[in-house]
């Protein structure tokens, strides 16, 4: 399902919460949620989840905020409630590490638990 504020509102009007992965072909949003979240991409990762499974080691930590950190107010994006950003650490044997970092909105009050 894509990140579009007409499904968004759609959903809403159904009496359910939203959660998007946010890409950066919204360039304002993605770049607020980025910004918002610039000192939890900068601190240790703290309570990260290692897995070592099937020949590949992945950790991932998740964070939230709520979205009145944005500076920008988005009303194009009903009830927006929450930020979220995903931090995955992929090391594959003979394989390049591969850091991501996703950035997500949604609809509900979130926690990182």
């Amino acid at each position: 399902m894509g990140c579009q504020t007409e499904i968004a509102q759609h959903i809403v009007d159904k009496g359910r919460d939203y959660l998007f992965t946010l890409k950066s072909n919204h360039k304002k949003l993605h770049s607020a949620v980025v910004g918002a979240f610039a000192k939890e991409r900068e601190e240790s990762l703290g309570d990260i989840r290692i897995e070592n499974k099937h020949g590949r080691v992945e950790a991932r930590i998740f964070h939230v905020l709520s979205a009145d950190q944005i500076n920008e107010n988005f009303p194009q994006w009903p009830r927006l409630k929450t930020l979220g950003m995903s931090v995955s650490y992929r090391q594959i044997k003979g394989k390049p590490e591969e850091l991501t970092y996703r950035y997500h909105i949604s609809s509900a009050e979130l926690s990182e638990r």
